[in-house]
């Protein structure tokens, strides 16, 4: 499906997306009719650090965001691990530098064992979701992880018109979007890496492609193909 095929199409993204953003200037450009609406809210959860650590591992720029408006204090012997590069991009505004970077971060079971060899036997700090699959911590070793819910992920479904096109970005907004909506048979079925394929799987429903590395830019160009 080229560019020229998809003009008129409607897509839908579940994440809330900005004029600025790759998707939504393709979108204009190519005619396509985008609808980018998050189906999930969050809310920061008050969190105490009792114990120290080595690493801070984060999976989303959203639990950095959590995690330093909640901490008092920096240490600055604190390493940095994130999910992947658009990640490690966007922690720079937190002057987080990551000395590791998950190479493929649609699938968190391929980074958490890359992340593991690198860790060895330090201990990490983990600011996530109240809903996090934890896969990053089911890899290491029981003491060497702090398990740190620092926000909560809230179902705020919406309802959507039938779209050709489905991009979904996370289970939770799977799972929210089902509570009021239905797919149509004959749309296109794209997830956000596969965290989010086993989810819509888990609904019944048919997956058609999976994004390996979560970028705009490659949604792009797999909706390009």
């Amino acid at each position: 499906m080229n560019s020229k095929k998809l003009e008129g199409k409607r897509l839908f993204i579940s994440k809330n997306l900005g004029v600025q953003d790759e998707l939504y200037e393709w979108c204009e450009e190519n005619q396509v009719q985008l609808t980018a609406i998050s189906q999930i809210s969050f809310q920061g959860t008050k969190f105490v650090l009792k114990d120290s650590f080595d690493v801070v591992f984060f999976s989303s720029e959203r639990a950095a965001h959590y995690f330093f408006e909640g901490i008092n204090k920096i240490e600055s012997s604190w390493k940095y691990a994130c999910i992947g590069q658009v990640t490690a991009n966007k922690l720079e505004k937190y002057n987080v530098k990551c000395e590791f970077v998950g190479e493929e971060a649609g699938n968190p079971e391929k980074v958490a064992e890359q992340f593991k060899e690198w860790v060895g036997e330090r201990k990490v700090c983990f600011p996530r979701s109240n809903v996090s699959l934890k896969s990053m911590q089911n890899v290491l070793t029981q003491d060497q992880v702090i398990d740190l819910e620092v926000y909560q992920t809230i179902p705020s479904p919406s309802v959507i018109e039938p779209q050709d096109i489905y991009v979904f970005t996370s289970p939770s907004n799977v799972n929210a979007f089902l509570q009021t909506n239905q797919i149509p048979e004959k749309s296109q079925r794209i997830a956000w890496g596969k965290s989010t394929e086993k989810a819509i799987i888990e609904n019944n429903l048919r997956v058609d492609r999976t994004l390996k590395f979560s970028t705009q830019k490659e949604l792009i160009s797999t909706l390009c193909e």
